[in-house]
C-alpha cells in the first residue's frame, strides 16, 4: 500500500482520538444530521396538534374525543411516514431535493390514513384535521429548510480517497478542478500499488511509500482514524474480495464513516446510472448516451427558433458592430474558417473578426512557439488582436454571427466547440466529441473558458456528449449568461 497526501494533514481532533482510543466509534455528522432532523419535526408536529386543537376548542366551545383522537393519530401518522420515507436514515449525502421529499410523502400518506377517514365524521372533526395537516406540512417543511440551509454552513465532511493509482489521480483531479467545496473537502488519500504502479508524471502531489500491509482493510482503518475521515470513497479499482469489502463496510458504520462507491470507471453522470436487482444480485445499470431521439429532435428545432428570432432583435447590434470593425481596422466585419462539424462533415462559421488582416497564417507557429495543442489553443495575450477586437472577445460580442450557423443547421446553441478543419479524427475521444452539433457555448465553456486547455477542455467535450439531457442545456445556458457577465476566463 502507497500513501498520498494531498495536502498538509491536520491533527485529528481530541474527541474522536479519545473515541478511538477507548475503543468506542466517534459519533459522525450524519447521526448528528438525523438528532437535529428529528427534534425540528418534532418541534413542527407539538406546535401544529396545539394550534389546531385550540382553534377547534375556541371555534365550538369544546372537543369530542374523536378529534382528539383523530389529532394524535394524524401527528403519529405524520412521524411514521416521515421515518418511512427514509427521513432518519443516516447519509451525510443527501441533497436538499432528497431531504424535502419525505414531507410530500408524509402528506400524502396521512391524507389517505387519516384525513380521508375524517370526512365521516362531524364537520368539527373534519375542519380541526385539515388545520393540523396544513400546519404540519408548513411547519415540518419550514423546519427543513432552515435545516438544509444550516448544514449549508456546516464544515465539509473530511473525504479519504481509496483505489488503484489511475483512479485516486483522476479522482485528485476532479476535486482539484472542482469550485464547490461545500460537501467535503479532500484529505488523504490511498494508493493500491497491487492494481498497478503510480504514474508519477500525472501525480499532482508526491507520493511516499508505506510499508505493505497483508491486511489491507486494517491499513485503511489506520488512515482513516489517523486523519479523522469522515467519508471513504473508494475508486476503482482498490482489488479488496467481497468479504474484505464487507467487512470494511462493517468496520467504517462503526466509526460512523460514510462509504462511497465510484461509478468513474463509465464516466457516466448520475441521471444514467440506476440500480437494479438481478435475481438478487446488486448492479448498476448504465444508461446509453442520447446521441438522437425526440429529446434531440426537441432540442434542435427550440434552439433553430430561437437563434432566428435572436438574429431579429438583435440585427441592429450585429449592424453596429460590423461598421465598428470596419472603422477600426482595415479589412472585412466577417471572419470566415472551415471547421469540423457533426460526424467530421466540413463547414464555414462566422464571427466577427478580431484580429488584424492575415493573422490565421500565424496561427500555427505561435501554437507550436506556446506548446499547445492548437486544437484549443488561446493566448491570453495574443498580438493579433485589435483593440476592438480585445472588447468583442471580452463581452463574447464575436460569437454573435454563429446564430446564422444555428440557424442554418450547422450548429446549435450549446455543444462542444466546433475543431478546425485540420483536426485529427482517427483519435477515438475526437471522433466521439463530433458525435453531436458543435455549439456557441459549452460545458468546458462555462467551466473556466479559455483558462482550460487541452484534455481538460475535451474531456468536458466528451463529458457532454455522453450525458446531454434538455437539463443539462438549461443549466450551461444559465451558468453562460454569468460567465458572460463575470468575463471569467475570456480572452
Amino acid at each position: 500500500m502507497t500513501v498520498m497526501s494531498t495536502r498538509p494533514m491536520p491533527s485529528p481532533r481530541a474527541a474522536a482520538s479519545a473515541a478511538v482510543a477507548s475503543g468506542r466509534p466517534s459519533p459522525g455528522p450524519a447521526a448528528g444530521h438525523v438528532w437535529r432532523l428529528l427534534a425540528g419535526d418534532l418541534t413542527a408536529i407539538v406546535p401544529a396538534v396545539a394550534a389546531s386543537a385550540f382553534v377547534a376548542t375556541r371555534n365550538d366551545g369544546g372537543d369530542d374525543g374523536a378529534g382528539l383522537l383523530l389529532g394524535v393519530g394524524l401527528a403519529l401518522t405524520w412521524l411514521v411516514a416521515l421515518g418511512s420515507a427514509g427521513s432518519y436514515r443516516q447519509d451525510g449525502f443527501r441533497t436538499r431535493r432528497e431531504q424535502l421529499r419525505p414531507v410530500a410523502v408524509a402528506a400524502g400518506v396521512s391524507s389517505a390514513l387519516v384525513a380521508g377517514p375524517s370526512l365521516l365524521l362531524s364537520d368539527q372533526v373534519q375542519t380541526r384535521t385539515a388545520l393540523e395537516l396544513a400546519l404540519l406540512f408548513a411547519l415540518t417543511l419550514a423546519a427543513r429548510l432552515v435545516l438544509v440551509a444550516s448544514d449549508r454552513r456546516r464544515a465539509p465532511l473530511r473525504l479519504m480517497l481509496a483505489g488503484s493509482a489511475d483512479g485516486v489521480l483522476r479522482a485528485q483531479e476532479h476535486f482539484a478542478n472542482s469550485r464547490d467545496t461545500r460537501r467535503v473537502t479532500l484529505v488523504h488519500s490511498s494508493i493500491d500499488t497491487q492494481a498497478g504502479p503510480i504514474p508519477r508524471a500525472r501525480s499532482p502531489h508526491q507520493a511516499t511509500a508505506a510499508p505493505a500491509s497483508a491486511d489491507r482493510v486494517s491499513s485503511l482503518l489506520r488512515e482513516v482514524e489517523a486523519h479523522d475521515v469522515r467519508a471513504l470513497l473508494v475508486v476503482p479499482s482498490l482489488g479488496l474480495p467481497v468479504d474484505e469489502m464487507r467487512r470494511l463496510a462493517w468496520e467504517l458504520a462503526d466509526r460512523q464513516v460514510e462509504l462511497l462507491l465510484s461509478t468513474d470507471s463509465v464516466a457516466a453522470d448520475r441521471s444514467r446510472l440506476r440500480s437494479l436487482d438481478l435475481n438478487g444480485l446488486n448492479a448498476v445499470h448504465v444508461a446509453a448516451p442520447q446521441l438522437s431521439g425526440p429529446s434531440k429532435a426537441l432540442k434542435s428545432i427550440v434552439e433553430r427558433v430561437a437563434a432566428g428570432l435572436g438574429v431579429l432583435v438583435l440585427s441592429p447590434l450585429l449592424a453596429a458592430i460590423a461598421v465598428a470593425i470596419r472603422c477600426t481596422s482595415s479589412g472585412p466585419a466577417l471572419f470566415q474558417q472551415a471547421r469540423t462539424g457533426l460526424d467530421g462533415v466540413p463547414f464555414v462559421v462566422y464571427k466577427f473578426r478580431t484580429m488584424r488582416q492575415g493573422s490565421a497564417e500565424q496561427f500555427l507557429a505561435l501554437a507550436e512557439q506556446a506548446g499547445q495543442d492548437s486544437m484549443f489553443f488561446k493566448l491570453e495575450r495574443d498580438p493579433r488582436i485589435t483593440r476592438f477586437g480585445a472588447f468583442l472577445r471580452k463581452t463574447s460580442l464575436d460569437e454573435l454571427p454563429q446564430l446564422f450557423n444555428v440557424v442554418l443547421g450547422n450548429m446549435s446553441l450549446i455543444g462542444p466547440r466546433p475543431l478546425p478543419a485540420e483536426v485529427d479524427q482517427s483519435s477515438g475521444r475526437v471522433h466521439r466529441r463530433l458525435r453531436v452539433l458543435p455549439g456557441i457555448t459549452g460545458l468546458w465553456q462555462v467551466s473556466g473558458r479559455s483558462s482550460i486547455k487541452g484534455d481538460q477542455a475535451l474531456e468536458y467535450d466528451i463529458d457532454y456528449v455522453d450525458n446531454w439531457r434538455l437539463g443539462l442545456d438549461v443549466s450551461i445556458l444559465r451558468r453562460t449568461v454569468r460567465a458572460v457577465v463575470r468575463s471569467d476566463g475570456a480572452y
